[in-house]
């Protein structure tokens, strides 16, 4: 055992009584060898032992029962004894289990004349401290606001995190020790005069202030300075700063908007008194100052203008309920002047605020707008004369077009009566533009949705084109996904705009390469799709930091490859504007050097029961062989051949169409191919494969020498996909030999004749007269002429007319005023004037009707609408319906019927030649029936089985009409015993005729195609 006499040597009973005596903490003092020689009452608490001698002469680590205590211990004697001195805090579950409580252990070796005679150990309980010290750290880091504790040498005692890494510490116990004098980001001036005002005033210095802006600009904080006193004096200073620029800024953007605004503006609160009053309203009124104003009533504004006050009291001098606003006009020194003003309540959580006042000098802008509208009256005047000046002569050429068309002309002579017409109704149609831009740009325009043919406006535009691109040597294709409708309900006219302006400017700025059209559609619901239209070409193409611009009025992009291009730049202003009130839009693609794309959306309805564009056969057992020296167009073809499912060949040169046409291997079934670069070859090689339909591609310059050739059919380019789906499926095609389908396949107009008809034309134009004479005696009328309104009255004083048809603008007595002279002569007042006019104007109409004039036809004058206006007015027992058989006719199809009995079994030859005029028009019938009978079979069986009577009815009514016109006579009266049955609700009735009328339409499906089939034909 360690002999201990010299360490209790040298701690006498008297010095460790008074130490043990003197301290509160657990204190330990150990021998060298760690054996406890003495022990405090508090230690042997902590120790949890009653008696020293429980302690004393035991190793420290025996007497630690504390796991974590005796881990701690073992680690602070092997540091003494290395002799280093031990200074730490650490926590320990506290007594009885009543939490965590901390501690401080301080030890060290004892020493004397450089002899080790032992170790202490104090433990010293710092809960509360560290307790209170946490709490601080805690209230220090998550403070809202910047807090600093100085004392008064200014040496930071404590910081909130917010400020210190304001100042840039990581941590406020960083800043702890450090001047405020050396804190680069704090304005210490600023906090020095504030700690001299405190010292001064003796109370605490409370304000709102700015501090210098950084990136974020200029804040203000709300400052509190408080002393931190003792009984001692002064002990330091508590700077509290709160952001309070949220709250700031709104008063200032006010203040700052009051001191710039131009308006007039005024706010009260709701005693009525002045809040704000904007600069320009103040000094306008006399005031220096509109801080002047704050506080004061209303009334004060007008302090020195009484005259006015008297004219704002109805804004301020009554309860305010709910907006108030319109237009005060004042007499001043400058003459009279215009103030639009609005009045409003404020309200905040349905609290009353106060009251806004508003009024803006709006002088300048009414007399802008009445300049504006007189000019507006001054350019309809202007556009509705030239559209009358321009709009005359475009009457004679497209009437005589017409008159030119109803003679006996060749299929050639024909076709360049066709282009000339669309060629002058495209001129037409720019003059329209002209109206149409300014009606778009005050929103007068207005939209006519009426029934139209896509497919016929499409190759209205393109046939158009096809002279501008012949003349360029470009190619121009139309790629037409077939499921588009054929017939929608829109403004066709307006479509048609769009597809020439858009057509147009890709031919204009294209000089190589190609010109194509594509369109699809894209279902929005049953009666209504987007149309989606693109025009691409491969010109010059658009920068694109001009591409903006380019739809903007009278905007045209400068481009060397287009110095001669001409145009207003109004064109695509026009398309944006119409498509957007077709509820669509305009884009574009493009890059300088590689072409354009332009893509419209519209919305268009779509007409009930509309068939698709194209609806092609089965394409087993077809094949077609494809050659143009044109890519595009061998392109488009290919695509269409891959629409209908087909198996295409597409030749690259004329030689391997030649190689392909004249081997002994010949698969196809259709071979569409270039008249001008292979027609030899298919000429020679026809006769060899009379199984096999050719179809030769024309281009315009290729009329004189080509159209006509045994076993050929020829079309013009652009190849529509219609027109390739009725090649493949067998219908004729050929422009020179196919008769036009579409008027009597949807009815057409009503032809007549007249008997007994006398009419009066009168007009200062002879061309338009001679127009007018032609369409009229084609019914059989008799004309006089007037060249003038005197010339029309003394005519209309000798002679009785059935119509009259009167020119408005004429030198002289213009057509008013002659309409007003006719109508007063006796026996005149019944007797029908319509007016011929080249002004579209809703007024114009209303001055005819004035004048007594009975309808409106518009220059140019079209035929189509020339036919309704003369059965409207003319007497009806003087009208002879063309449609109505003679009994010579009727024979006459009776004896056809007799002499042809090879038709199909069980439909009625003479009552489908009844119906559709002769033989070769009903045969023409009978095959769209072949084709589109099968699909109203289903619509039959699918409206049967739909539980929908409407549905159901459609299918059965157009059976009615089309099984008619094929002479299936029965069936079409069966189907319309089905309808009425339908329409009564005889649930028995149409039990028993649906099968009938099913079991008919079967058997006519059968009989027709097997007739058709025999015959080699579809």
């Amino acid at each position: 055992m360690t002999d201990h006499r010299g360490t209790d040597d040298f701690f006498s009973p008297d010095l460790l009584g008074i130490f043990l005596e003197q301290t509160s903490d657990a204190a330990f003092i150990l021998s060298p060898d760690n054996v406890v020689l003495r022990s405090t009452r508090a230690a042997l608490r902590l120790l949890e032992l009653s008696e020293p001698e429980d302690a004393e002469g035991r190793s420290i680590l025996s007497v630690l029962t504390d796991p974590v205590l005796q881990l701690l211990a073992r680690r602070w004697l092997e540091q003494l004894d290395r002799g280093e001195e031990i200074r730490e805090e650490f926590p320990m579950e506290g007594a009885g289990g009543s939490g965590a409580a901390w501690y401080r252990v301080d030890a060290r070796n004892i020493t004397f004349g450089g002899r080790g005679f032992g170790k202490y150990v104090v433990i010293s309980d710092i809960t509360e401290a560290h307790t209170n010290r946490k709490i601080l750290s805690a209230l220090m880091e998550s403070l809202p606001g910047e807090v600093l504790i100085f004392d008064r040498d200014y040496r930071i005692l404590m910081a909130s995190d917010e400020l210190a890494r304001a100042l840039g510490f990581h941590f406020w116990h960083e800043a702890l020790g450090r001047s405020v004098r050396d804190l680069s980001g704090f304005d210490f001036t600023w906090l020095e005069t504030l700690v001299d005002r405190s010292i001064l005033s003796g109370a605490p210095i409370h304000e709102v202030v700015r501090s210098r802006g950084g990136e974020g600009g200029a804040r203000w904080y709300l400052a509190d300075l408080r002393v931190i006193a003792s009984t001692a004096g002064t002990f330091g200073y508590m700077l509290t700063r709160f952001d309070v620029t949220g709250q700031v800024r709104p008063r200032a953007i006010l203040e700052s908007l009051m001191d710039s605004a131009s308006d007039a503006i005024s706010i009260l609160n709701s005693s009525g008194n002045l809040e704000y009053v904007s600069r320009s309203l103040a000094e306008s009124l006399g005031h220096q100052s509109w801080r002047s104003t704050v506080n004061r009533p209303w009334e004060y504004l007008f302090a020195y203008n009484e005259h006015l006050a008297a004219q704002y009291a109805e804004l301020f001098d009554h309860p305010l309920q709910g907006q108030r606003s319109g237009t005060l006009s004042i007499e001043g020194p400058e003459g009279k002047r215009f103030y639009n003003y609005r009045v409003d309540p404020l309200s905040y959580e349905g609290e009353r605020l106060g009251t806004l006042a508003i009024s803006t000098d709006t002088t300048e802008l009414i007399t802008a707008r009445n300049r504006s509208e007189s000019a507006v009256r001054s350019k309809a005047a202007f556009l509705a004369n030239m559209s009358h000046e321009l709009r005359t002569p475009m009457n004679a050429v497209l009437g005589m077009n017409e008159l030119l068309s109803r003679t006996s002309l060749s299929p050639l002579q024909m076709n360049y009566v066709n282009q000339m017409r669309s060629s002058a109704t495209l001129l037409l149609s720019i003059i329209n533009d002209i109206l149409d831009f300014s009606r778009i740009e005050d929103r007068k325009m207005e939209l006519v949705a009426a029934e139209y043919s896509l497919l016929d406006q499409l190759r209205d535009v393109t046939n158009l084109m096809a002279v501008k691109t012949a003349e360029k040597e470009l190619s121009l294709t139309a790629d037409i996904l077939p499921d588009v409708p054929a017939r929608l309900v829109g403004d066709a006219l307006r479509v048609k705009q769009i597809l020439i302006n858009l057509l147009n400017n890709a031919v204009k700025f294209t000089d190589r390469g190609a010109v194509s059209l594509s369109v699809r559609s894209e279902p929005r619901d049953s009666r209504s799709v987007t149309l989606v239209i693109a025009v691409r070409d491969t010109g010059i193409g658009i920068p694109r930091e001009r591409q903006g611009e380019l739809f903007e009025r009278f905007s045209r992009i400068d481009h060397p490859g287009a110095s001669s291009v001409e145009g207003t730049g109004l064109g695509l202003s026009i398309c944006k504007g119409l498509a957007s009130m077709m509820g669509g839009s305009i884009s574009l693609e493009s890059a300088e050097g590689r072409g354009s794309a332009f893509t419209v959306r519209i919305v268009q309805g779509i007409v009930h029961g509309a068939a698709a564009a194209a609806r092609f056969p089965p394409a087993a057992g077809r094949a077609v062989l494809v050659f143009d020296p044109d890519r595009y167009v061998r392109d488009s073809v290919s695509l269409m051949a891959r629409h209908g499912g087909l198996s295409a060949r597409v030749c690259q040169n004329a030689a391997e169409f030649e190689d392909a046409v004249g081997g002994v291997d010949f698969p196809w079934t259709h071979v569409v191919f270039e008249w001008r670069s292979v027609g030899k070859a298919a000429l020679s090689e026809v006769s060899r494969f009379p199984g096999t339909r050719w179809m030769a591609l024309l281009s315009l310059n290729d009329f004189m020498d080509a159209g006509t050739a045994e076993g050929i059919e020829f079309v013009f380019k652009p190849l529509f996909i219609d027109t390739f789906a009725a090649f493949i499926s067998g219908s004729p095609v050929d422009f020179s030999r196919s008769p036009r389908q579409a008027a009597a396949l949807d009815g057409g107009l009503s032809w007549f004749r007249t008997a007994g008809v006398r009419a009066l034309a009168v007009d200062d134009n002879t061309v338009n007269l001679k127009v007018i004479r032609g369409f009229l005696e084609s019914f059989s009328i008799a004309v006089d002429e007037a060249e003038s309104g005197e010339a029309a009255v003394a005519l209309a004083e000798k002679n009785r007319y059935d119509i009259v048809f009167m020119d408005h603008l004429m030198p002289g007595m213009d057509g008013v005023e002659t309409a007003r002279r006719i109508r007063a002569l006796p026996g005149w007042a019944q007797i029908p004037v319509i007016a011929l006019t080249a002004n579209t104007a809703a007024s114009s109409r209303e001055l005819y009707q004035s004048a007594g004039m009975n309808d409106t036809l518009y220059k140019p004058v079209d035929f189509n609408a020339l036919v309704p206006c003369l059965k409207k007015w003319l007497d009806p027992e003087k009208i002879v319906e063309i449609e109505e058989q003679t009994a010579a006719e009727a024979a006459e199809a009776t004896a056809a019927a007799e002499a042809a009995p090879d038709w199909p079994e069980g439909l009625d030859l003479a009552a489908g030649i009844g119906y559709t005029g002769s033989r070769k028009n009903l045969e023409t019938v009978l095959k769209v029936f072949n084709r589109t009978a099968p699909r109203m079979l289903e619509q039959l069986e699918a409206g049967r089985h739909s539980g929908e009577p409407g549905k159901f009815r459609i299918a059965v009514h157009s059976l009615i009409s089309s099984c008619a016109n094929v002479g299936a006579m029965a069936l079409s009266s069966h189907a319309a015993a089905l309808e009425e049955a339908i329409l009564t609700g005889n649930a028995e009735g149409v039990d028993r005729l649906f099968g009938t009328v099913h079991g008919e339409l079967s058997a006519a499906i059968s009989s027709v195609s097997a007739w058709f089939s025999a015959r080699g034909a579809s």
